[in-house]
């Protein structure tokens, strides 16, 4: 029988997860958000309040997260509890194209940790 190589791996979204398209979009998010942090940043981005080290902070916490679910599976999320809007907030940053992003990231890792919970109850 043929067999694409991934029939036992848990890591693969389609076989671990029951919302494989959940967890496809969620590492989108964070793929989006890692990538648009790693980009040199704008005169506007400067403008609304980011910093080079808080760029790179962010980003490590983004990156974090994304390893674990990819390495770990999409269970993981139950651990996940990101405050990065409390964090841009603490840090005066603005809306803009980088806290958007960062902001969409936690709100589907929040999303994700509700639905992992209700499926469990």
């Amino acid at each position: 029988m043929p067999t694409d190589g991934h029939d036992d791996d848990p890591l693969v979204p389609e076989r671990a997860s029951p919302h494989p398209r959940r967890t496809t979009d969620l590492l989108a998010v964070l793929d989006g958000a890692v990538a648009a942090l790693k980009t040199p940043l704008g005169r506007a981005d400067t403008e609304q309040g980011w910093t080079d080290d808080l760029r790179r902070e962010i980003q490590e916490e983004i990156s974090v997260s994304r390893s674990a679910l990819r390495r770990h599976g999409p269970g993981t999320v139950r651990h996940l509890r990101p405050r990065l809007d409390e964090w841009l907030a603490r840090e005066g940053v603005r809306p803009g194209r980088l806290r958007d992003a960062v902001l969409e990231a936690q709100r589907l890792i929040a999303e994700a940790r509700r639905t992992a919970g209700r499926e469990d109850g």
